[in-house]
């Protein structure tokens, strides 16, 4: 199941002046910018293309080039990834240049649904939801990124709960973050997933959450040359690419 090593090089994400995949990416498009600039499509109608709408967790460390790594090895096709910088959610909803690149996208994921830390509120979907049906709508894979949980917090069930209550209303897949964090965390636990603030991930949480995410992008990986950063042990590797193929099995 692995490939050569590697190292991570800058990738151009289809974003002027983006930040290399090691530093956080915050990309903030208003209407005016959007309609000024052209930024409602993306550069290459023929490629994948990828939109990301979602906060820090989603545009952080090297996830975002990690999903276009590992989703441009699997289909041997050009990728783009587009990352939208929201808040939450309920921020993109009446945004323009939100439903532009939406209407160009071939995959849309969302992140960024209001959750409560202490788990005792309810905050509202039904801006997430009309995102998802206008996706719907337009003929486009949904994915939902539920996120990792906070650093010891057992909150992975709620947080993919909140999600697939938006999916189940609406349309997509859920692609659990969460789960491989959880199953790392504890069959490697010398492995640092988070940063700091035991809230965002480390560039090590990312990756994983990317290959994640572009496991889900691609429908599972079928690839067996599937190349390994020099900062992951083979070991690693093969045991998340095992449990990831397993999470495509609890949504079948």
């Amino acid at each position: 199941m692995a490939g050569a090593r590697f190292l991570f090089g800058s990738l151009l994400l289809g974003i002027v002046g983006c930040n290399p995949p090691d530093a956080p990416t915050r990309v903030y498009l208003s209407t005016e910018q959007a309609k000024a600039n052209s930024f409602v499509k993306f550069k290459d109608s023929k490629a994948i293309n990828i939109l990301m709408i979602g906060n820090s967790h989603a545009n952080a460390a090297n996830l975002l080039s990690t999903v276009h790594t590992y989703v441009e090895h699997e289909t041997k096709k050009e990728v783009e990834v587009y990352p939208v910088f929201v808040p939450f959610l309920s921020d993109a909803v009446n945004r323009d240049d939100v439903y532009g690149l939406m209407s160009n996208a071939n995959i849309i994921i969302f992140q960024g649904q209001k959750l409560s830390q202490s788990h005792k509120y309810i905050y509202s979907t039904k801006e997430a939801i009309k995102l998802a049906n206008t996706a719907k709508e337009y003929g486009k894979t949904v994915l939902w990124f539920a996120e990792w949980p906070r650093k010891g917090v057992d909150e992975t069930a709620y947080i993919e709960n909140i999600y697939a209550g938006i999916a189940k209303e609406s349309t997509g897949k859920i692609v659990p973050t969460g789960r491989i964090f959880d199953f790392l965390s504890n069959e490697f636990p010398k492995r640092e997933l988070y940063s700091s603030d035991g809230n965002h991930a480390s560039s090590d949480g990312s990756f994983f959450a990317g290959l994640t995410i572009a496991s889900f992008c691609v429908g599972g990986f079928k690839a067996s040359d599937l190349p390994i950063p020099d900062y992951i042990t083979e070991e690693e590797f093969n045991s998340a690419l095992t449990f990831i193929k397993s999470l495509h099995n609890t949504q079948n």
